[in-house]
């Protein structure tokens, strides 16, 4: 059995339970895994440390990281959940989020369906990839920190919820579409990928595209926006910067609109 990580969260609520159906792939024996799985549950509701529903929990995949993990998952209220650098999950379902719940990622979550974060308090994400078939969404209640987000998902994603990214926006396939909230790039923050028609940022609801920049930066920062009112349309908006003072609170924000 090879673990990538062990990292034992033991401050759980007793009350809560996790429903969720797991699938480890990794060079993992699966009968050792589950043997290893049920002694560890067995010992912590001895504890009285949670109670879970199910073999294989969602919450035992996040004590015991492993490299790659799919589920479709809820976290509950007062459930503290932590994933590791170089851990995957695989979120085949919807993804979500009680208000209330704690959920800490500096992996790689991929996201098949939604992500539904109905938390107040910030969430950290790591880094995200929405490969989905059909449409997705990221509908969030407070701030979502993610540090690199991937679009490829020909059917396109809309982000609806306060988002900062800090790191690399790759627009790999898809439209993303701004909502009602804005999406802060942060100061290194960046994208990657070919723009075009097809794989580009849109608004829909009042929404903003905005970057902040460190103090004294000079350059240029191109912004990788259209519409498809009508017929989608890549106009992309370019800024260059000579000299100046940026605050700590600075920011340049985009929207488009199809006024013809």
């Amino acid at each position: 059995m090879i673990f990538n990580n062990i990292n034992l969260i033991t401050d759980f609520l007793s009350n809560q339970i996790f429903k969720a159906r797991c699938y480890f792939i990794n060079r993992i024996n699966l009968i050792d895994m589950k043997r290893i799985l049920m002694s560890l549950l067995h010992f912590l509701q001895m504890k009285n440390v949670f109670h879970v529903s199910g073999i294989l929990s969602f919450l035992i995949l996040n004590c015991l990281i492993v490299n790659i993990a799919i589920a479709d998952n809820e976290i509950y209220s007062g459930t503290k959940v932590k994933t590791m650098p170089g851990t995957n999950i695989v979120s085949v379902k919807d993804l979500v989020l009680n208000d209330g719940a704690n959920f800490s990622s500096t992996g790689t979550i991929v996201l098949k369906e939604n992500l539904i974060d109905e938390n107040l308090l910030p969430d950290l994400i790591g880094d995200v990839i929405l490969n989905g078939e059909t449409f997705q969404e990221m509908n969030m209640t407070g701030l979502n920190i993610i540090q690199d987000l991937e679009v490829n998902n020909g059917s396109g994603i809309i982000i609806d919820g306060e988002t900062k990214v800090n790191g690399t926006v790759t627009l790999t396939d898809g439209i993303i579409t701004i909502g009602s909230y804005n999406i802060l790039l942060g100061e290194n923050a960046n994208f990657a990928g070919i723009p075009s028609s097809s794989s580009m940022v849109i608004f829909s609801d009042g929404g903003e595209l905005r970057k902040t920049f460190p103090a004294n930066f000079t350059g240029s920062f191109i912004f990788p926006v259209g519409d498809n009112k009508d017929t989608p349309d890549y106009s992309p908006v370019s800024l260059y910067f000579t000299n100046g003072t940026f605050g700590s609170e600075n920011y340049v924000g985009v929207s488009v609109k199809n006024l013809k």
